[in-house]
């Protein structure tokens, strides 16, 4: 049983570095820094030291461990009813051109719905992106998906992953927690952010 088989909880937040700057007529202007990443909390179900050795905690406070998750259930699969594969499309004459930056992404190939709220990733890269609308995929046409956050790199040409969704993480630099119970059940706590 996988380190990813223990985890009963996600607590997921985008983090985005932003500054806000406010006029003397009230206008705001806000600046983006840096890219935009998940950070979450896992808390595992309670497991005995006896369960098997790849169940144990991830153990790493020092932010340099590199872990690569399957999003937990339910998380990690499309809720839509989405098969076959679906590939990013080149710059459309509407301008939505799958660059750095871009929120919108044409694709094509594929059937079926694409859910808000499903979390996908590109082929060419380990970047994870939420859907902010439903797609509909007739199969023979291009199709438009809108993304959050921006993408970190040009995905022309590259696929869309939309179940079994990974994701790349690191530990915070805090206090990795852990309890043991009255019935010798161990549970324990840690804070990730995504790395790409």
């Amino acid at each position: 049983m996988a380190i990813s088989d223990r985890i009963r909880f996600v607590d997921w937040q985008i983090i985005q570095n932003q500054v806000v700057n406010t006029s003397l007529t009230g206008d705001r202007y806000v600046a983006v820094i840096g890219n935009s990443n998940w950070q979450f909390t896992l808390r595992s179900a309670p497991f005995t030291r006896n369960d098997p050795s790849d169940s144990k905690m991830p153990l790493s406070t020092d932010g340099t461990d590199v872990f690569t998750f399957t999003i937990p259930t339910p998380l990690d699969d499309s809720k839509g009813t989405v098969s076959g594969t679906v590939s990013v499309s080149s710059s459309t004459t509407d301008g939505a051109a799958p660059t750095p930056g871009s929120f919108t992404v044409k694709v094509s190939g594929g059937t079926g719905t694409l859910k808000a709220g499903d979390f996908i990733k590109f082929s060419n890269h380990s970047k994870v992106y939420m859907l902010s609308a439903d797609v509909d995929l007739d199969g023979s046409s291009e199709d438009t998906m809108l993304v959050y956050p921006g993408l970190v790199k040009d995905v022309t040409g590259a696929t869309v992953v939309y179940d079994n969704v990974q994701i790349k993480a690191t530990p915070l630099n805090q206090p990795f927690e852990y309890s043991i119970g009255n019935d010798d059940l161990i549970e324990w706590e840690q804070t990730f952010r995504e790395i790409i």
